[in-house]
Order: C-alpha cells, then sequence, then structure tokens
C-alpha cells in the first residue's frame, strides 16, 4: 500500500465517522458551557452543547468541542486537496523529475497522524 493509498482510506474513515454523528444532530456546531447549578439530576460543571453529554474537565470539553464534526469534514476536504495538488506537481514534472519519493516525503507528516492504525505498518514508502 502507497502512502497515497494509505491517507485516502484513513481520509475517508475520518470523514464516515463525523457524517454519522454529524446527520443525527440539529446542530452540528458543537460548544462548551459551564453550568453553576446543574442539569436535570447532574452536577455543576463543564458540558458539551447541544446534546452530546456532560464533561467534568473544561479542558476536556474544550477539546471535544473544537473537533467537532464539522471540522473534522473541513479537514478532511483540505487533506484530500493537498494530496491532489501534491500528485498533480508530481505528474506535471515541477522540479521532481524522476524523484517519485517525493510523494512520500510531502505526505509522510500527514500520514504518521494515523501511524496507531494496523496499516500504517504495511505502508511501502518509495
Amino acid at each position: 500500500m502507497g502512502v497515497v493509498e494509505f491517507l485516502l482510506a484513513r481520509i475517508d474513515e475520518d470523514e464516515q465517522v463525523a457524517s454519522a454523528i454529524d446527520s443525527k444532530q440539529l446542530d452540528s456546531g458543537w460548544s462548551t458551557s459551564y453550568n453553576q447549578f446543574g442539569l436535570a439530576n447532574t452536577p455543576p460543571g463543564w458540558y458539551i452543547t447541544p446534546h452530546i453529554g456532560l464533561a467534568y474537565e473544561e479542558e476536556g470539553a474544550r477539546h471535544i468541542a473544537r473537533f467537532n464534526p464539522e471540522r473534522v469534514l473541513r479537514e478532511v476536504t483540505a487533506k484530500r486537496a493537498l494530496i491532489k495538488s501534491t500528485i498533480k506537481r508530481i505528474e506535471e514534472g515541477w522540479g521532481y523529475h524522476g524523484n517519485e519519493g517525493i510523494v512520500c516525503a510531502d505526505l509522510r507528516p500527514m500520514a504518521e497522524v494515523y501511524s496507531d492504525h494496523p496499516d500504517f505498518a504495511s505502508i511501502v514508502w518509495e
């Protein structure tokens, strides 16, 4: 498996997960809020809104809200555009004549985000 195939598969997975939760929400733009009195039999604390549940630590709540489905889907689009432009540069020979390995050099940092995925070990780094 090459790095492009690996990345496109991981990006597709990210999109599927984000789209699945995004489609079930009235407002996929998550946010956080602190309620000092609690909500319906829950203790005071940080809550992820609109209807994801509560988080007791501000940092955790902010992290989850930051990586909401809308953001993940924008990132999926951006990653695909980067892969496409990298491949286009190679195909058009923008200073990369005879150096196909540049695809790996350009995309390896993006692929390393997924280093915990089982298929990562099978990437052919040419």
